[in-house]
C-alpha cells in the first residue's frame, strides 16, 4: 500500500498517479479534502500526528509514502521514510532544511550566505527593516516584515511561532525559483523562474526564465554540497532566492515538489510528469532521463483574493494571452480568504505571451483576477 501525506490541492494529482503504481491510503485531518475523491481509502489522521501516521503504516505495512506541495508533509514523510526503512530523503537533512534557523546556520557554515541573522531580540536593531519567520512553518505562514519591532513578543505570542521565531535582515531583490531532481546522486535543474510575490511573501506568479551561467552554477553547487554532505540519492528540491545588486540570495528550500507553480510549468511543457516521478522515487523504481526546460515567454499566475468575501466568478478574458491550461479549485459561491499562505489559491492558468511574460505578470496582477459577490 501506498501512503499519501495530505489530501487538498497539492496532493490530489499525486494521488491520482500513485494509483497506477497499487493501493493509495490518504491521510488528512479535513474529512472535506477534495483529494480523498481519487484515494482507495481515507483516514482523517493529521500529517503532523508522526504516531498515528506511523501507527497506521506500521499496520497497513505501507510500501511507500508520498507528498507534494507541504513543507511540514515532507517533514512527516522523512520521519516515517528512516524510521521505516522506506525510500526517500534523509529525514536528517530534510530537518536541517525546514527549520529556519538550521537552514541559516547551514547555508552560513557553507558559505552560501552572508544575511544576517538572529534568535535574541537584543540584537535587533530597530531602526532597519527585518522579516520574522516561524522556525517550523509552509506556505509562507506567518511570514511578516517589520520597521519597528518593539512589539516582538505579541507578535511572536501566536500560533504561528509555537516553534520559535528567526528574525533576518530584510534585502530587496527579484524573487525567482528553481527546481531540481536529484536521480542516482546527481544533480539536474529542470526549470527556473522570476516570481511576484504579495505583500505576505507569498507567490502570485512565475514566468519561465534563463539566469545566467555563473547564477545556475551558484545554485547547482548549493544542491550538489546537499547531496555530497547528506548523501541524497533521490528526491526534488525547490530553491527559493532573491536576485539582488550583488548576486542571489536563497531565502528557503524545500524538500519536495511545489504546489502548482513550478510542477505545473514542468508537466505541461516537457510532457513528462513530475508527480509519476516522485511515486517512483518512493518504490525505488528507475526515473525517466528528465531534461531541463529552458525559457520562453510563458508565464502561471494563480487566481487569488486579496479580501474574505464569496467568489462570484473568475476572469476569464485575458488580453493578448494564449491560455495553454487553466484549473480552478473552488466554484462560485464558495468562500474564499486573502492570499496570506499559500492554501488560499483559487486556481490558476499558464500562458503564453508575445510579451516579456515576467513584465506581463506584473501588469496582471495590478488588478484582481476573481469577482466577489
Amino acid at each position: 500500500m501506498i501512503l499519501a501525506l495530505g489530501a487538498g490541492t497539492y496532493q490530489s494529482e499525486l494521488i491520482k498517479i500513485a494509483k497506477e503504481f497499487g493501493e493509495v491510503t490518504a491521510l488528512s485531518y479535513l474529512h472535506s479534502d477534495v483529494g480523498f475523491a481519487h484515494a482507495d481509502n481515507k483516514e482523517t489522521i493529521s500529517i503532523l500526528d508522526f504516531e498515528g501516521c506511523l501507527s497506521y503504516a506500521e499496520e497497513k505495512h505501507c510500501s511507500a509514502i508520498v507528498s507534494s506541495g507541504s513543507q511540514l508533509a515532507a517533514y512527516t514523510q522523512a520521519r516515517l521514510n528512516d524510521r521505516l526503512k522506506l525510500n526517500g530523503f534523509p529525514f536528517d537533512f530534510v530537518r536541517t532544511m525546514t527549520n529556519k534557523l538550521s537552514l541559516r546556520e547551514w547555508l552560513k557554515k557553507e558559505g552560501f550566505s552572508k544575511v544576517r541573522f538572529t534568535t535574541d531580540k537584543d540584537l535587533i536593531s530597530s531602526s532597519e527593516s527585518w522579516v520574522i519567520k516561524p522556525r517550523i512553518a509552509s506556505g509562507s505562514k506567518g511570514i511578516e516584515k517589520y520597521s519597528n519591532l518593539s512589539n516582538l513578543d505579541a507578535i511572536a505570542d501566536t500560533s504561528f511561532f509555537v516553534k520559535g521565531w528567526l528574525a533576518e535582515e530584510f534585502i530587496e531583490g527579484e524573487s525567482g525559483s528553481t527546481l531540481f531532481i536529484i536521480n542516482e546522486g546527481r544533480a539536474k535543474r529542470l526549470l527556473s523562474t522570476r516570481k511576484v510575490i504579495n505583500s505576505s511573501f507569498v507567490p502570485v506568479a512565475h514566468a519561465l526564465y534563463d539566469y545566467r551561467t555563473s547564477e545556475n552554477d551558484f545554485l547547482q553547487s548549493i544542491v550538489e554540497q546537499m547531496v555530497t554532505e547528506f548523501e541524497l540519492k533521490s528526491g526534488f528540491i525547490d530553491l527559493d532566492f532573491l536576485l539582488t545588486e550583488t548576486g542571489l540570495e536563497v531565502v528557503d528550500v524545500g524538500t519536495r515538489l511545489s504546489g502548482n507553480g513550478l510542477t505545473e510549468l514542468y508537466n505541461l511543457l516537457s510532457k513528462e510528469n513530475l508527480y509519476r516521478e516522485q511515486v517512483k522515487m518512493s518504490l525505488d523504481l528507475p526515473l525517466n532521463d528528465l531534461q531541463c526546460i529552458e525559457s520562453e515567454n510563458i508565464g502561471l499566475m494563480l487566481f487569488y483574493s486579496d479580501d474574505t468575501g464569496v467568489l462570484k466568478s473568475f476572469k476569464s478574458d485575458f488580453e493578448n494571452l494564449e491560455i495553454l491550461k487553466r484549473k480552478e479549485f473552488v466554484n462560485p459561491g464558495a468562500d474564499v480568504l486573502p492570499l496570506t499562505e499559500g492554501k488560499n489559491q483559487l486556481g490558476f492558468f499558464i500562458f503564453r505571451t508575445d510579451e516579456n511574460s515576467y513584465q506581463k505578470l506584473n501588469a496582471l496582477t495590478k488588478e484582481s483576477n476573481i469577482v466577489l459577490e
